[in-house]
C-alpha cells in the first residue's frame, strides 16, 4: 500500500518538475498495476458487516486481520491519484479510477476514525479497536500515517469529522514528542503542515511542527560535523552509519515544516 502511494506521489511530482515530466505515465502505469492487488485485498474488517460501511486492507496468513497502517496508506494512495481528466492516455485514464472508489475512500477513513482511542492514540489492530479498552502501546508509524490520510481526506471532502480525527492524533503526537528520547515521526510532521493549512489560527500545529523540526536538524550533518564528506545531508545515528531511508523520510518531514514557515 505504501509503495502504491509512492508511485502516485512520483507521478504527481513529475507534473511539477520539467525534467521528470516525460516519466509521469511510467509511474502511473506502475501505480495502476499495483492497485489491482490493493483492490483484491480490500474488504470489511473482521467482526463487522458491509452495511456498517467500514473498509480496510485485509491481510494475514493465519487468519484475516487488519491494522491501522495499511488502510491509512491505502487511502493515501487513492487520494494521490490524478483525476481522470488529467490523464491523456486513454488506457491509463480508464485504470486510474474505478466506479465505487468514493465509497471505498469513505470506508477507509471511517475505519481510521474507529481506530483512534479517547486520548488520540491509534490502535495497531482492528480487534483492539473493537475491544475499546484504550491503546496500551502505540505502533511506531501508523498514527502518523492515519493522521496524514485523514488530513488529506479532509482536503478532498471538506467534512470536519476527518479533520477532527487528524487533530486528535496530532495533539497526542505533539505531547508525546516532547518526552525525552522520543524521535518525532515524519508522517506526523507532514500532517501538521496540512493541519496548519486548514486551521492557521490554531498555533499549536505550527509550534508543534517547529519543535519537531528543530529536533531533527540538530542531528543532521551539518550542524553535526560529518566524519566523511558524503555524509552531508544525512542524519547522525548511534553506532550505525547513516541510511538513505532516514534522510529521505526526514527530508519529507522538514519539507512540511518549511511549507509552514513559508506561509
Amino acid at each position: 500500500a505504501g509503495s502504491v502511494y509512492g508511485l502516485f506521489h512520483m507521478a504527481h511530482l513529475c507534473e511539477q518538475e520539467p525534467t521528470l515530466r516525460d516519466q509521469r505515465d511510467s509511474y502511473l502505469r506502475a501505480g495502476v498495476l499495483a492497485m489491482s492487488r490493493v483492490y483484491r485485498n480490500l474488504g470489511t474488517p473482521p467482526g463487522t458487516t458491509p452495511e456498517e460501511g467500514f473498509v480496510t486492507f485485509l491481510e494475514g496468513k493465519k487468519g484475516i486481520k487488519s491494522n491501522s497502517g495499511s488502510p491509512a496508506l491505502t487511502l493515501l494512495g487513492f487520494l494521490m491519484r490524478p483525476a481522470p481528466e488529467d490523464v491523456e492516455d486513454e488506457i491509463l485514464r480508464a485504470g486510474v479510477w474505478r466506479d465505487g472508489d468514493e465509497l471505498i475512500m469513505e470506508g477507509l477513513a471511517k475505519t481510521l476514525l474507529r481506530m483512534i482511542d479517547d486520548e488520540g492514540k491509534v490502535y495497531r489492530y482492528w480487534r483492539e479497536a473493537l475491544e475499546g479498552k484504550g491503546v496500551i502501546k502505540e505502533p511506531l508509524y501508523f498514527p502518523g500515517e492515519a493522521m496524514l490520510a485523514l488530513a488529506k481526506y479532509y482536503e478532498r471532502t471538506g467534512d470536519k469529522i476527518w479533520l477532527d480525527g487528524a487533530k486528535a492524533i496530532g495533539r497526542r503526537q505533539i505531547s508525546h514528542a516532547k518526552k525525552p528520547w522520543v524521535v518525532p515521526d515524519h508522517w506526523v510532521m507532514q500532517a501538521l503542515d496540512l493541519l496548519d493549512l486548514a486551521a492557521p489560527d490554531e498555533g499549536e500545529w505550527r509550534d508543534g511542527a517547529y519543535a519537531m523540526g528543530r529536533r531533527y536538524v540538530r542531528e543532521q550533518f551539518p550542524p553535526q560535523k560529518p566524519p566523511f564528506a558524503d555524509y552531508k545531508g544525512a542524519y547522525r545515528r548511534i553506532q550505525e552509519i547513516p541510511r538513505t531511508t532516514r534522510a529521505a523520510s526526514r527530508g519529507e518531514a522538514i519539507g512540511g515544516v518549511v511549507r509552514i514557515a513559508w506561509r
